[in-house]
């Protein structure tokens, strides 16, 4: 396979002077570029096996125009060994136009593999004299744990070194270090980011150890370390019977959560994780540490509520705002295949519906030989007795072959509704729509999942509306850097196969996928959840951020100009 990491190309024959130099970790591929007409450019995507490359291009010219597209680059290798790229351009917009260019190869600097290798053991101890968190190598105890992404798909990209930090000092130093050394990093909270952005070739900053949890009773204010998790957070939450929103995994991380956005099962009733945000502390670029608020560094503040983790600086600490713990009824109502589109017609008006205190995941599924599955999971803040009527429509539409509808204690109906995938490698692409689906819209999801070409992994493929709306809805879309406050329904769309599985399984899952989401674009909109990464999105600073995508450009350069913190979608 190519690999594109540190290549430098530019047009054929040396074009307008632009030149782009392409970085790599596994499949992700990604440049920034400027000269000639562009002021500045982003090209972001994957890579096939056979190194071709799938990418979406946002370009600012200098006269401030935006103009967006995708190509697709097919390698060809000259006879002294450097590449020449097939790129065969489509352009959107106003100036919607297409054609075929060709860029070469021209020298380049190091690589990061280069870069990393070249720091050897004597630098890497240079590192261990300024810290005092525990540095990890490639086969030390832990390195393992530390560095492993959580999706599989991405298990090939392995950092240099793994630095379990013991504080913000350690982040500020070690970020130092790093650019002196020429050595990319990045932070890993949970690890679970679904494009491995939290794992990269060069140095990961692991914030597991940053894992404490102080509530304030008085105030209800409650303040998380940086690496904190789920489990951990609730587990503290419990003792005071107080909440935030919060995810239904164990072992996601807080940091990833919030900087996202943070959809739960309680967002309709209390808002976004992000929304409960009341400070947080943050290591610069520079090595220096800031808190921001409301009122102090207000525009990172913004930023920090739903503008993507790791954009910006590492965060270290936050400080949430929760509220006394309300009652609560969960519900899981199943019903077999033949009854899906009943079922989801059903379920969308219910949810157009209902009061915020009701928030449900509607889903269709299969696992490779299994007949598929129509599921409703869901949480209300009030009595089984009034969930069941809100049910009523859907338990009337079509035979459940289960019903479980009972009343629980908060903390109960977060266990019941506890979540965790089966592990291997996964896709997963999303749109948003306002109103519910038409008909023909939730045909097509019913009849992809149906057609699903199969592959080892339990947890299969699906299709899922998340019921976004209610309290999301009542902050605009400007005021926090999250700009889905429009939305009614999330429509997310998922594969999983086994790494090990044949080349063309993945392939078969990844086109199934690719092809669901285009066609679900006739009935969804473009945006996207940043939380739910999509490395395969064409204009994906649009779909994650819409309105907001230039104010997080100018908070970018604000504060890392140099772009310290650089993954594929970085802002």
């Amino acid at each position: 396979m190519i690999n594109y990491d540190g290549r430098l190309f530019r047009k054929a024959g040396g074009g307008d002077g632009t030149v782009a130099q392409y970085h790599q970790d596994g499949d992700l591929v990604w440049a920034d570029f400027t000269g000639g007409k562009v002021r500045r450019g982003t090209v972001t995507g994957v890579c096939s096996p056979d190194g071709t490359l799938r990418l979406a291009y946002t370009m600012v010219l200098g006269t401030g125009e935006v103009i967006s597209g995708h190509t697709v680059n097919v390698p060809q290798q000259r006879p002294d060994g450097r590449l020449v790229l097939r790129e065969e351009w489509q352009r959107f917009g106003d100036h919607a136009a297409s054609g075929v260019s060709y860029l070469e190869e021209v020298p380049t600097r190091p690589s990061v593999s280069e870069r990393t290798g070249s720091v050897g053991m004597t630098g890497w101890d240079g590192l261990r004299d300024v810290v005092d968190g525990r540095l990890r190598l490639p086969g030390d105890d832990g390195f393992e744990e530390r560095s492993r992404p959580f999706n599989e798909r991405f298990r090939d990209v392995r950092p240099a070194a793994v630095l379990s930090v013991a504080g913000p000092d350690d982040v500020g130093r070690a970020i130092g270090w790093a650019r002196e050394a020429g050595v990319p990093v990045v932070a890993r909270g949970g690890g679970h980011s679904y494009a491995g952005n939290s794992v990269n070739r060069g140095l990961v900053l692991d914030l597991q150890d940053l894992d404490d949890v102080h509530v304030d009773p008085s105030t209800a204010l409650v303040t998380v370390g940086g690496g904190a998790r789920t489990r951990r957070i609730y587990d503290a939450l419990r003792e005071h019977d107080l909440v935030f929103p919060l995810g239904n995994s164990d072992d996601v991380g807080i940091g990833g959560l919030v900087l996202g956005g943070g959809v739960s099962v309680v967002s309709r009733a209390m808002g976004l994780t992000c929304d409960s945000l009341v400070s947080t502390d943050l290591v610069l670029a520079d090595g220096s540490t800031v808190t921001c608020s409301e009122t102090e560094n207000p525009d990172l503040f913004w930023a920090c509520r739903g503008g993507g983790g790791g954009n910006f600086g590492v965060n270290t600490s936050f400080t949430f705002q929760a509220r006394p713990v309300p009652a609560a009824s969960t519900c899981l109502v199943l019903w077999d295949w033949p009854h899906a589109m009943d079922v989801l017609t059903v379920m969308q008006e219910v949810m157009r519906l209902a009061p915020n205190a009701f928030s449900a995941r509607i889903g269709v599924s299969r696992a490779a030989g299994q007949a598929g599955v129509v599921s409703v999971v869901g949480q209300h803040l009030g009595p089984a007795e009034e969930l069941r009527e809100l049910l009523a429509p859907a338990l009337a539409a079509a035979p459940p072959s289960r019903v479980d509808i009972a009343d629980r204690t908060y903390w109960e109906a977060a266990d019941y509704l506890h979540h965790e995938t089966a592990g291997g490698a996964f896709a997963v692409r999303t749109r948003c729509t306002p109103e519910p689906l038409s008909e023909d819209g939730l045909r097509t999801l019913v009849t992809a999942v149906d057609k699903w070409p199969g592959s080892a992994n339990p947890d299969g493929a699906g299709a899922a509306l998340f019921t976004w709306g209610g309290a999301i809805n009542d902050v605009p879309v400007t005021e926090t850097a999250f700009p889905h406050r429009d939305v009614l329904f999330l429509v997310s769309m998922d594969t999983a196969w086994l790494p090990d599985e044949a080349p063309e399984v993945v392939r078969g899952n990844l086109d199934w996928l690719h092809d669901l989401h285009r066609d679900m674009g006739e009935y969804a909109t473009g945006a996207s959840y940043v939380n739910f990464t999509d490395p395969d999105l064409d204009d994906w600073r649009a779909a994650y951020h819409g309105p907001n995508a230039d104010r997080l450009a100018e908070v970018k350069r604000r504060y890392d100009p140099d772009r310290v913190f650089s993954f594929s979608q970085a802002i």
